[in-house]
C-alpha cells in the first residue's frame, strides 16, 4: 500500500529547507574530517569576530538574532554580505554599528582567515559552514511539520508556527563565479556597478548554474532597494524579490548529491547525521562499542510526533549519512 501523498505549503516549505540544508551538514562534517585543523583555526576566528561585534557595543542577543556573525564574515571571504536581509528594519543606532563594524572587519580577519584552506568554502560561505544547524531541532521542528501537514489539502493556509523557519539554509557559491561591485562618475555623480563574473571554461551543472543566477537575481534586487532611500519606489527589484520569494522558499532545488523524494526522507537523513555526530563523539572519547551508544541516543531523542522507527532503521540511516560524508570528502578534495 502507498503512502498518502502530501501536498501543501507546509510539506512544500519543509522539503525545501531540508533539500538545501542537508548538503551544507555534510559539507561541515566532511570539513572537520577531512581538514580539522584549518576549521578548528577558523572556529577560533569566529571567536575573535563575536569577541570584535561586543567591543563595538553588540550584545550576544544581537549578534545571533541580527545576523551579525554572517555579515561580518560575508564581508571577510566576499568583500561584502550576501546575507538575505531584505526587509529587516534596523534602529538607527543598530545600523551604525553594523556599519562600522563591517567597514573594517575585513582589513582586520581577511588575511588570517583566508590562509586556512578549507575546499568547502569554494561552494558554502564560511559562516554557513562555522554554523550549520542543531540536528535536535532539525528532527523536531521536521517531525511537528511533518505531523502537521497531512491534516492539510493543497489549498488550505496553515498556521505560520507550524513552519520550521529556524532552519539554516545555505546560499552557495561556485568557484567558477565571482561577485563584484564598483563605482564609476557619471555626469557629476557616483553610479554602483554590481553583478557576477563567470568563469567560460569552469564546468557548472544545470542545476548548480541555475541555481546561481537565481541567487545573483535576489541579490541584484535586494542591493538595488538598499541604495535607495526607504521611501522610494523600485518596481524592478519589488518584481523581482517578489518572484524569489515566491518560487525559490517553496520548490525545493535539485541537487547533484542530496535528492528527497518520499516524505520519510526528511526524517532519516537528519537522524542519519544526528546519529553519525554521537558516533564521532563517543568514539573520539574512548566509549565501547560508540556505534550502539549513539544509536540508543538517536532513538531516545526521536521526536514523538513523528512515525516510530526501529533500531534497525536508525543504524541504516547512520551508515547512510557515513557514506555521503566519505563521498563528499572525496568529491571535496578532488575539486581542490
Amino acid at each position: 500500500m502507498t503512502k498518502k501523498k502530501i501536498d501543501n505549503a507546509l510539506y512544500h516549505h519543509l522539503k525545501n529547507a531540508v533539500s538545501k540544508a542537508l548538503p551544507l551538514e555534510y559539507a561541515i562534517r566532511a570539513t572537520r574530517q577531512s581538514r580539522s585543523v584549518e576549521f578548528q583555526k577558523l572556529l577560533e576566528i569566529d571567536l575573535q569576530i563575536r569577541k570584535y561585534w561586543m567591543r563595538l557595543g553588540a550584545t550576544e542577543a544581537e549578534i545571533d538574532t541580527e545576523g551579525f556573525m554572517d555579515l561580518a564574515w560575508d564581508t571577510v571571504q566576499i568583500g561584502f554580505p550576501l546575507a538575505h536581509r531584505h526587509g529587516r528594519l534596523y534602529p538607527p543606532t543598530m545600523l551604525d554599528l553594523i556599519n562600522r563594524g563591517l567597514a573594517e572587519v575585513g582589513g582586520i580577519f581577511r588575511d588570517e582567515a583566508l590562509q586556512w584552506d578549507v575546499p568547502a568554502a569554494n561552494y558554502f560561505r564560511l559562516s554557513d559552514l562555522l554554523h550549520g544547524n542543531d540536528m535536535q531541532y532539525m528532527l523536531r521542528a521536521a517531525a511537528l511539520a511533518l505531523k502537521e501537514a497531512r491534516h492539510y489539502k493543497p489549498e488550505d493556509d496553515v498556521d505560520l508556527k507550524f513552519f520550521a523557519k529556524e532552519i539554516r539554509q545555505p546560499i552557495h557559491l561556485h568557484p567558477g563565479l565571482r561577485y563584484a561591485a564598483d563605482e564609476r562618475e557619471e555626469n557629476g555623480r557616483s553610479v554602483e556597478q554590481f553583478g557576477i563574473l563567470l568563469d567560460t571554461k569552469m564546468e557548472f551543472s544545470l542545476p548548480d548554474l541555475k541555481r546561481q543566477i537565481r541567487e545573483f537575481i535576489y541579490q541584484y534586487a535586494a542591493r538595488r532597494k538598499s541604495l535607495r532611500p526607504a521611501f522610494a519606489k523600485d518596481l524592478t527589484a519589488e518584481r523581482l524579490l517578489n518572484d524569489f520569494f515566491s518560487t525559490d522558499l517553496l520548490d525545493a532545488e535539485e541537487d547533484d548529491e542530496v535528492q528527497i523524494t518520499r516524505h520519510d526522507a526528511l526524517m532519516s537523513g537528519l537522524a542519519g547525521l544526528h546519529c553519525w555526530d554521537r558516533w564521532m563523539l563517543y568514539q573520539l572519547q574512548g566509549h565501547k562499542f560508540p556505534a550502539a551508544r549513539a544509536i540508543k541516543d538517536t532513538l531516545d531523542i526521536y521526536p514523538k510526533e513523528a512515525i516510530p522507527v526501529m533500531e534497525r532503521a536508525i543504524r541504516k540511516n547512520c551508515k547512510a549519512a557515513e557514506e555521503i560524508i566519505n563521498d563528499t570528502i572525496t568529491r571535496l578534495e578532488h575539486r581542490a
